[in-house]
């Protein structure tokens, strides 16, 4: 199943914070209709966010807890978790994650920052209405 992609628009190139919506013109369209251009040319940004996944890293896990049991036990505890299959790891990962996503999400913890990437220059002009994508215009 693939994420639904979603678009945000900025006024200033930094601050992406119209949106999200399902298309880039959605997102600039209202990022026009917030910018109070009013006949004059205006400028907006789009573009497609990432979140942040909090998901945690299973083989970092395991790799710090034979690395501490080394440290702690000496050579008798060399090769520790070593042997782990990859089924293993994934249902460790698959438990795991289960429960720390839903501890993010009962402690409204969930992240709520992402990256744009790819973000685009969108520009109306305010004579002619055109609308200009990367300075292509798409109207």
């Amino acid at each position: 199943m693939s994420k639904q992609k979603e678009y945000w628009a900025s006024l200033d190139e930094e601050n992406y914070i119209i949106g999200p919506y399902k298309t880039k013109k959605e997102a600039y369209e209202e990022a026009f209709d917030e910018s109070n251009h009013e006949g004059e040319d205006v400028t907006v940004y789009v573009g497609e966010s990432t979140k942040f996944d909090p998901s945690i890293d299973i083989n970092s896990i395991i790799d710090q807890v034979s690395e501490r049991a080394y440290e702690e036990i000496g050579e008798h505890a060399e090769g520790y978790l070593h042997d782990l299959t990859q089924d293993h790891k994934d249902e460790f990962g698959n438990m795991i994650n289960t429960i720390w996503l839903s501890f993010l999400m009962v402690n409204n913890e969930m992240p709520l920052f992402f990256t744009i990437d790819n973000p685009e220059e969108v520009r109306l002009d305010g004579q002619t209405g055109y609308i200009y994508v990367d300075g292509t215009m798409v109207n």
